[in-house]
């Protein structure tokens, strides 16, 4: 991204000429401050601004042309370190080449742990210090391997099982770090005492880490806690560590979503006392963590958001589900929609209709049919619901029907589709330029042009939206986009101007990987590129 437009027309100053003939006295020569580009001359803060618009790479180049860029850029540059401990290459089989790859393992190491120290070790550099406000530290994938075929020498076996150690001391240098981010660390007590040394720490989010053991530690004063991991290293962790992590007074973001921790968490949560400032929690529940789950539920007094994760089970409860009085957001399966919905705040909804079964089998699912009746269940909040997300969701007349009809004040509608299989529709039958053609009653779309045929029922009035809809967005669930072609421009166009005629208050649409927004009665498009986001 680039700097505004604005900010370089400052460089364009027309330079007047003084000729004797003026009859006027020459100007005064001016300071050298005088002289320099009106850029410099701009406040600090507007600076620090414009910097923000740049990547990170163009930043270091900002801040090398001279005392003010660096002094305003300097800021932003140094706001987050991050450190990645390179995976080792994989050891060959020849074993005389073992000990060349192992110290190639060592060079590879030496980019992060030389810079950062030499950064923490140069008395110049102490302003800086207080500047770094978040770390990121990610060890090998290596490091969740505990057996290793080949045999190192003593001091490159120490670097390569232990490489966050070489970094991690510095830690206790960065007194205003707020938030640290860990994965795939073995965090052990020696861990845990430095990062209570860390006065202004508030978030911390730990990615497939292991737990060790610990005792006779304070309690962190995090406002800001997730711990996150696949299932492809089992990890465990001690109760005593999540009182030491999960301090009552301070916290107010919880998101427990690794499979091996979350059941260990939920009941030692469950068995603490109320969480007055926790607002936002997202959570894994398995089977055997129903009850605490539950039961950690009526100590959140304040809860205002509550994210299910995907591969949770139905947890539906026995009984009415505590207060949360607060609740105005709930993102997760269908199940508990008609328990935490009516009667409460909630204002925006996102379900996940592919709901896994109690066996709890990578490939053990099903997808939740009764729409209609969650639709109903979403409209008897006690304020409009302005925000709907569906996932995997299988369009049909009788569904879109119910969205419109039960949530009239909707503002943002995000459909994340599935497809139909078998064919239903002839698929050369799905885009007709006069959209007269099209009558597919209340069955489901051909799987390979589903996006296409929603917004044919759409453009052609076959099937309704809300009538207040600013935003409407459409996108593929992973696995259902094969073999699906985007429509061409001119279609696209076609569809946009169709659905505005309709909807005046549409003013943004995404399709794909293409995004049209409007400004006035103009439309424009761009195309999305999701490897930057």
């Amino acid at each position: 991204m680039y700097l505004p437009t604005a900010l370089f027309r400052c460089l364009a100053v027309p330079h007047r000429r003084w000729s004797k003939s003026n009859n006027k006295t020459p100007p005064k020569p001016k300071s050298n401050q005088d002289n320099g580009p009106p850029i410099l001359k701009l406040p600090p803060d507007v600076l620090e601004l414009c910097w923000g618009y740049l990547r990170r790479p163009d930043l270091f180049h900002v801040s090398c042309v001279c005392r003010v860029f660096w002094r305003t850029s300097r800021f932003i540059i140094f706001r987050s370190l991050i450190i990645n401990l390179s995976s080792p290459p994989m050891l060959p089989l020849n074993q005389k080449l073992v000990l060349r790859s192992t110290k190639k393992y060592s060079n590879m190491l030496e980019p992060a742990t030389t810079r950062v120290t030499s950064f923490y070790s140069d008395p110049d550099a102490r302003e800086l210090w207080d500047i770094v406000q978040a770390w990121t530290v990610t060890a090998p994938l290596s490091a969740l391997n505990t057996f290793s075929p080949f045999r190192v020498q003593k001091h490159e076996q120490t670097l390569a099982l232990r490489p966050v150690d070489v970094v991690f001391q510095l830690l206790s240098f960065s007194r205003n770090l707020r938030s640290l981010e860990l994965a795939r660390l073995d965090l052990g007590r020696e861990q845990w005492v430095i990062l209570q040394s860390l006065p202004a720490l508030e978030s911390l989010r730990l990615i497939s880490c292991f737990f060790s053991s610990s005792s006779h530690l304070e309690p962190l004063k995090l406002k800001g806690l997730e711990i996150a991991g696949g299932s492809f290293s089992p990890r465990s962790i001690d109760g005593y560590l999540v009182y030491v992590l999960c301090n009552p007074a301070y916290l107010e973001k919880l998101t427990l979503i690794d499979s091996f921790v979350a059941p260990t968490a939920l009941e030692a949560l469950s068995s603490m006392e109320h969480f007055p400032h926790l607002s936002h929690l997202s959570v894994l529940v398995k089977p055997s963590s129903r009850g605490h789950f539950l039961r950690f539920l009526a100590a959140i007094p304040s809860l205002t958001i509550l994210n299910i994760f995907p591969s949770s089970v139905d947890i539906t409860p026995d009984h009415p589900l505590p207060v949360l009085s607060s609740l105005r957001s709930y993102n997760g399966y269908p199940h508990l929609l008609s328990r935490l919905v009516p009667g409460r705040p909630v204002d925006r909804v996102c379900l996940v209709l592919q709901v896994v079964t109690a066996s709890n089998q990578p490939d053990d699912y099903t997808f939740h049919a009764d729409l209609v009746s969650n639709m109903l269940d979403i409209s008897c909040s006690t304020v409009p619901v302005r925000r709907l997300k569906i996932d995997c969701f299988l369009p049909t007349l009788q569904r879109l029907s119910a969205i419109a009809r039960y949530l009239p004040d909707l503002h943002f509608l995000d459909l994340v589709l599935i497809s139909a299989s078998p064919l239903l529709i002839p698929e050369d039958s799905v885009i007709s330029s006069s959209f007269e053609d099209l009558d597919y009653a209340s069955n489901p779309l051909n799987s390979h042009d589903t996006m296409r045929g929603l917004l044919s029922w759409l453009a052609a009035g076959r099937a309704p939206l809300p009538p207040e809809l600013q935003t409407l967005r459409l996108s593929y669930s992973p696995g259902w986009s094969n073999n699906v072609q985007s429509l061409e421009r001119n279609q696209q166009c076609e569809m946009i101007y169709c659905l505005h005629d309709r909807y005046p208050s549409l003013c943004e649409v995404e399709m794909g990987d293409c995004r049209w927004w409007r400004e006035g009665a103009d439309w424009s498009r761009e195309i999305l590129d999701f490897g930057e986001i």
